[in-house]
């Protein structure tokens, strides 16, 4: 997965929790959000599937988890302290009249341009 799909999927995932943010229905907005939590969601295509043998030790394990999985990991983190920045940037600068979803919809639409 590139850094614009990335990005797009990290825009995808903070747009549809957004709507769940100070609801108090609590049940509702687990049967909404689904069986797949939101760690589940971010492994799905994010990071790559790890092969390990039958065979291999705790070690190779765990070798095997670290250089598969923190590169991808490492562009995750990044894409959302970015996408967290902007949000951020544009609540200090007073833009009372652009919302979070309005940003989330600009910063997708950018994702995708580039």
């Amino acid at each position: 997965m590139d850094d614009r799909e990335v990005t797009t999927r990290v825009i995808g995932i903070l747009t549809r929790h957004l709507g769940w943010v100070g609801r108090e229905d609590v049940e509702a907005v687990k049967a909404e959000a689904g069986a797949l939590p939101l760690a589940a969601e971010l492994y799905q295509g994010m990071f790559p599937a790890l092969n390990v043998p039958t065979d291999a030790t705790p070690a190779d394990i765990a070798r095997a988890v670290y250089e598969g999985a923190a590169p991808a990991f490492g562009t995750v983190v990044a894409k959302f302290c970015e996408v967290f920045f902007r949000l951020a940037e544009v609540h200090d600068a007073g833009h009372s009249s652009m919302t979070t979803a309005d940003l989330l919809q600009e910063l997708a639409v950018q994702a995708q341009e580039s």
